[in-house]
């Protein structure tokens, strides 16, 4: 990673402890979801599932002969 002036611009390693599993789950959830808040709100809300993917949308109106 570049280095940056801004003091707001932590590197992810500095701000996130490593996950060892149960042990530090909490606390590495916690830094996790405030680093990514912190950077981009979207992307917690993303990681979370509070966003789902559009539906694809159909290329013939329902009913429409194809062969037409």
């Amino acid at each position: 990673m570049s280095s940056s002036n801004d003091p707001f611009d932590i590197d992810v390693s500095k701000a996130v402890p490593k996950l060892k599993g149960q042990s530090n789950w909490l606390s590495w959830q916690r830094n996790l979801r405030n680093y990514l808040r912190s950077k981009t709100p979207e992307a917690w809300e993303l990681l979370q599932g509070n966003h789902l993917l559009p539906e694809e949308p159909g290329l013939y109106p329902e009913g429409h002969d194809e062969n037409i």
